[in-house]
């Protein structure tokens, strides 16, 4: 059977070969360009160069053409603005300081630079400014940076940039925090403890796997998330389907997190998770590179902060990601792996608790039918309550138009329902909850602003043979304007029935290459929609799987 170092092996020459096309096509003159795709290149691409070079290090790699890793490191750090730099990207350049030495006035790659250039440095390394130290929070960003502020102060006073410890001691307070309230294992990424999880919740995993003063932790974390992993992995590799960040790429986080399982020996299913892990490679190797750079942009739709305008980052970060894998998988014990279609894709019917407030996954696969069924918080399209499966069930990515979910306008604005499930109940075959009230959210973000309205949606989700059944009821503190309620298809084609009280009718659309109608995975190419008459109570009944 064959083990981890098979796959270290595989990723190993992934990066090998990929590196040196992918540099020498994007950066022809060892400079960055300043547009990519028409779109002006991101700020933070060259801390993404940061990411990756020591990784090719610590890969053992020494060159990239005619030029080894230390002159090209040295090249970067000598045109860093750090006015520029924050959070991920400083932490990016800070890390990648510390490899090449401590303290910051003995690192080689700074030997030759002007005072001026080391002054950018040193501002770059620094994130703290995203930190309001009197209040102790942090200003306007979720839960995971509280491990980033971490990490980014660790490595500063590493490299003796500064020797106070004030915000060090409070970002670790905070991670703490957050993962003490955490009683299921999963952190909850929202600021505000609504509930939101998603795969930026694994930096609970994370945080307490690379942060010592989280050890203890790490036991209930390795534990939930192996049980998430195994529960919702696909054929494709990955893993959660709903969120912000999805799509292909998740499969990076999940191979992070299983290494980390993996490397503290905590996992009780080692062989599935090493079977996932495989999966993971699979895609990270096969469908995620083309033309020598990261391609989840063509075909399918990343999130609005992940655009065009990332490409060269989010490829520096692909190559890094996958050495640094291969590194730490060469280093630890062989592990082998069971990717068997019955060790992976085996038939399921199992719910997995977030926080004891109702937020979940149903995850469900027998045959032909195969769904996830989020129940969290949200604020776009991506956290939905409804039924998604790449291929299969497909969510619009980063939209105020989800599928599987009812659409409502009231003077004027779009209401859907994106708050925290309550009244969750879960046996095999049967999941039902109730969504409390109807938001408008300002750009389908969360830090732009939200409002919520009296009402509810109440649903039960019931299996039958190879279909969903799906019993919706709705109720408004006002007429609405319309509703409406539609299913996503593409790669397998949908058979949907409906039942309403209410005067409707039923529209079935060809979407195919409309730039709006794209998930994380797939273009859309039809909608199967219901269009029915407003009133203050509505009721609606479905049927859908595979045709």
């Amino acid at each position: 059977m064959p083990t981890t170092r098979d796959l270290a092996d595989r990723l190993a020459a992934h990066v090998e070969a990929s590196v040196e096309p992918f540099w020498r096509r994007f950066f022809p003159e060892n400079r960055l360009p300043r547009f990519i795709a028409g779109v002006r290149t991101f700020e933070g691409t060259r801390s993404a160069v940061f990411n990756l070079l020591p990784a090719l290090d610590r890969l053992g790699l020494e060159r990239i053409g005619d030029h080894s890793i230390l002159e090209l490191a040295t090249l970067e750090m000598g045109r860093v603005v750090g006015a520029d730099c924050k959070t991920w990207w400083s932490l990016s350049i800070a890390e990648a300081l510390v490899q090449y030495g401590t303290p910051f006035t003995a690192n080689p790659t700074v030997a030759e630079l002007s005072e001026a250039q080391r002054e950018q440095l040193r501002i770059a390394c620094d994130t703290t400014r995203v930190v309001d130290v009197d209040n102790g929070v942090l200003i306007g960003h979720p839960n995971n940076y509280w491990f980033v502020v971490a990490r980014c102060e660790r490595a500063r006073l590493a490299l003796e940039l500064t020797d106070d410890t004030t915000v060090h001691a409070l970002a670790i307070a905070n991670c703490r925090r957050v993962l003490s309230e955490s009683p299921c294992g999963y952190m909850d990424d929202s600021e505000e403890g609504r509930g939101r999880y998603d795969c930026y919740a694994a930096h609970g995993l994370h945080g307490s796997m690379e942060l010592e003063e989280l050890s203890d932790l790490r036991p209930a974390f390795a534990k939930a998330w192996e049980s998430l992993l195994l529960a919702t992995v696909r054929p494709d590799g990955g893993t959660l389907a709903w969120g912000r960040s999805g799509g292909p790429e998740i499969a990076y986080g999940d191979l992070r997190s299983i290494i980390g399982i993996l490397e503290a020996g905590l996992a009780e299913h080692p062989e599935r998770l090493a079977g996932i892990a495989a999966r993971a490679v699979r895609t990270i190797v096969t469908d995620l590179w083309h033309d020598d750079a990261i391609c989840d942009h063509r075909h399918r739709r990343p999130h609005w902060y992940l655009g065009p305008g990332r490409i060269l980052e989010r490829s520096c970060n692909h190559l890094a990601n996958a050495a640094l894998a291969a590194a730490k998988l060469r280093a630890m014990p062989p592990v082998e792996m069971n990717d068997s279609p019955a060790a992976l894709d085996a038939d399921r019917d199992v719910f997995i608790q977030f926080d004891p407030r109702g937020p979940g996954v149903w995850s469900f696969v027998k045959g032909k039918l195969k769904a996830q069924i989020p129940l969290v918080d949200g604020f776009t399209s991506d956290y939905v309550a409804a039924p998604v499966w790449p291929g299969l069930f497909e969510q619009v990515c980063d939209r105020g138009m989800p599928c599987g979910a009812p659409v409502v306008e009231i003077g004027g604005k779009r209401w859907l329902p994106v708050r925290r499930p309550e009244d969750v109940v879960y046996r095999p075959g049967r999941l039902s909850w109730r969504t409390p009230c109807w938001s408008h959210m300002v750009g389908w973000d969360w830090w732009r602003g939200s409002e919520d309205r009296p009402g509810e949606r109440r649903v039960t989700l019931t299996v039958d043979g190879d279909r969903l059944v799906g019993e919706e009821e709705w109720t408004f503190d006002e007429v609405p304007d319309a509703v409406g309620f539609w299913f996503g298809e593409s790669l397998t084609p949908l058979q949907v029935s409906w039942e309403c009280p209410h005067e409707y009718q039923v529209i079935t659309m060809a979407v195919e290459g409309m730039a709006d109608w794209h998930s994380h995975y797939h273009p859309i190419n039809k909608l199967h929609q219901i269009d029915i008459e407003p009133a203050k109570e509505m009721k609606l009944r479905y049927r859908i799987g595979p045709a």
